[in-house]
């Protein structure tokens, strides 16, 4: 498959704090690096930075030429945000061959007289046909379920309280043949409706009070029963189910103006009461579900296809210059601009004022309130420090989040859409990202890399802890034997703004555990998609900070394969419009084991776990 199509926009047209109305210059995009994220794990993240070159043959970008198509709005301080589209691979279904997919029921899939909800991308080759999307639904009567269901050029979602009486809700919107069309249709307990919405438009919704029967048929997509007929012709893609109603902007943002969603892309906030997860990209074999366990059996040998083109956001900022270049000839002029992201904006936002002691993610909230930053640009986790009140005169945005964050031990950074992002202490110990997403390595089933930087140096080797907060006592860990085998090294953290000695106690000894320890550490993975592009690009483009992957690396010559488990700290994209593109993930490695923690269903177990989270 094709390298991504680029996209650039430019917010020529609206100041830097205001809702952005884009201007796609994308046909003058020539190449372009980002950065984002750090270096070490043990530095404050830094701005991220976009390097952006951009084709001014005819002077557009100039800022003194007047009868440039932006004159008067090339100026610094314009919003810039760069993203790659890329099709991936949906399951591809033949009518006339009876090919669907099966799952025995079983309780994770079970409904009832709950809020549910199933979503769906289809792409139908024919209008002509009753055929069945997906459900629990039967050609007899007495156990059907729910199923969504074509009828020629339109949709219906049927339910069932008893097995047998149906209730419909018809979709209005129409179907046209060989069209991507996103579907979401839900159950809603509390307001006694189903409903059905199409590529997010005006959802139709019919009144039902009694629930929906639990069945024990298998759950089938693409046909009815287990295989009888009416089967779907076409390709599905991105199928997902919740055991709650979706809130009308995440339907929106799934939609994504017909962009979709992956996985990968799913906030913690959209994954709550997430069952399952299918991307439907295998061309044999069970179709995996991401996030749970209920994968499809494919019957009659369903193969993939082309499925919906994904964009992907790789930086969102704020330009800094637009310095000319005309080399030799006016025909080779270039704009080489310098971007940075949202943290520049932050570092100019000077805060006087005072907070109450509060969770560390209420005072990244008011501090973003303070800075008038948009309540859609933010993903806040729960946080697990309380903090002093605090009095800041003239203290910048940015370095109050900084502080915060160091005082959690969390990650504080902007993602690739401009979203800031803050990541508590506890997020690795979560789902997703406690599971490794991706495996690189050199044996068959795992992903091509081009580079691995390894080290086993004492750049990060401390054996001596000091952590203090602002008022408190200094807390030291440290052990007399590491001291005798690698010499006293010392790391200090102090002005931190927790508010007892234990928790920064608690601080120290995990930072000596963690550093005190030498090992071979993977730094970095350099990968180059094209040489694997179906598999590749999904991973280089869908992957975030905070992600976790795993690596093995087979010496030369043989002997044991080093394996571990990374997550990543920064990202570097480096591309042209003739198809080049390298990719730099910086890394730090995740914990060999699990964290003990206090009234945790997976991370409580005595005996299993080596280290206690705080």
């Amino acid at each position: 498959m094709a390298s991504p199509t680029l996209t650039l926009e430019i917010a020529f047209a609206t100041d830097p704090g205001s809702t952005p109305t884009w201007t796609d210059v994308s046909a003058y995009l020539k190449s372009f690096s980002t950065r984002r994220g750090r270096q070490n794990e043990l530095d404050r993240f830094e701005a991220g930075s976009a390097e952006i070159l951009l084709d001014n043959a005819d002077r557009r970008f100039d800022p003194t030429y007047t009868s440039g198509a932006f004159y008067g709005n090339i100026k610094p301080m314009k919003k810039v945000r760069l993203s790659a589209d890329r099709a991936g691979l949906a399951l591809a279904l033949t009518a006339a061959s009876s090919q669907y997919l099966s799952l025995t029921d079983n309780s994770s899939i079970s409904v009832g007289d709950i809020d549910f909800t199933y979503a769906i991308w289809i792409y139908p080759t024919s209008v002509v046909a009753t055929t069945r999307v997906l459900g629990q639904w039967a050609s007899a009567a007495g156990d059907l379920s729910f199923v969504l269901t074509q009828l020629s050029n339109a949709l219906r979602f049927t339910v069932s309280a008893d097995g047998s009486a149906a209730v419909n809700v018809d979709a209005t919107p129409t179907l046209s043949a060989n069209t991507w069309y996103f579907v979401v249709v839900w159950h809603d307990a509390s307001a006694n409706t189903i409903n059905i919405q199409i590529n997010n438009g005006t959802a139709d919704s019919v009144a039902h009070s009694t629930g929906v029967r639990d069945s024990s048929l298998k759950f089938i997509v693409g046909a009815r029963g287990d295989g009888e007929d009416q089967f779907f012709g076409g390709r599905i893609d991105q199928a997902a189910f919740f055991k709650r109603v979706l809130t009308s902007t995440e339907r929106g943002e799934m939609y994504a103006s017909g962009y979709g969603m992956r996985y990968s892309q799913l906030t913690p906030a959209h994954r709550v009461s997430l069952i399952s997860w299918w991307e439907l990209e295998e061309s044999t074999g069970s179709r995996l579900d991401a996030h749970g366990t209920n994968h499809l059996t494919p019957q009659n040998g369903p193969t993939n296809a082309a499925g919906i083109t994904h964009r992907y956001r790789l930086f969102t900022g704020f330009i800094e210059s637009w310095p000319q270049r005309w080399p030799l000839k006016l025909a080779t002029a270039v704009v080489p601009i310098h971007a940075t992201d949202g943290f520049k904006a932050l570092n100019l936002v000077p805060l006087s004022t005072s907070y109450s002691s509060e969770l560390s993610s209420t005072r990244i909230t008011n501090v973003l309130d303070t800075a008038s930053w948009l309540a859609a640009d933010r993903l806040i986790s729960t946080g697990q420090t309380t903090l002093q009140a605090s009095t800041l005169a003239s203290v910048s945005a940015l370095q109050h989040l900084q502080d915060v964050a160091q005082s959690e031990n969390g990650r504080l950074f902007i993602d690739g859409s401009g979203r800031l992002v803050f990541q508590d202490r506890h997020t690795p110990l979560k789902p997703p990202y406690d599971v490794s997403q991706a495996t690189y390595g050199d044996a068959a089933g795992e992903l091509d890399y081009t580079e691995l930087t390894l080290s086993f140096d004492d750049s990060v080797l401390y054996t001596d802890v000091r952590v203090t907060r602002t008022g408190g006592a200094e807390q030291i860990a440290s052990s007399a034997a590491a001291i005798a085998t690698y010499l006293r090294r010392s790391i200090s953290k102090t002005g931190l703004l927790m508010t007892t000695d234990s928790e920064a106690e608690s601080a120290a000894y995990y930072l000596f555990g963690r550093y005190s320890i030498v090992g071979v550490r993977i730094e970095a993975i350099t990968i180059s998609p094209e040489r694997d592009a179906t598999t590749q690009y999904p991973q280089v483009l869908g992957r975030e900070i905070g992600d976790r992957i795993t690596i093995k690396r087979r010496p030369p010559g043989g002997g044991n394969v080093l394996t571990q488990d990374a997550i990543i700290e920064g990202i570097e994209h480096t591309a042209d419009i003739s198809g080049f593109w390298k990719t730099v993930w910086r890394l730090s490695p995740a914990e060999a084991s699990a964290y003990w923690q206090v009234e945790s269903a997976t991370n409580s177990v005595l005996n299993s776990t080596t280290k206690v989270a705080y």
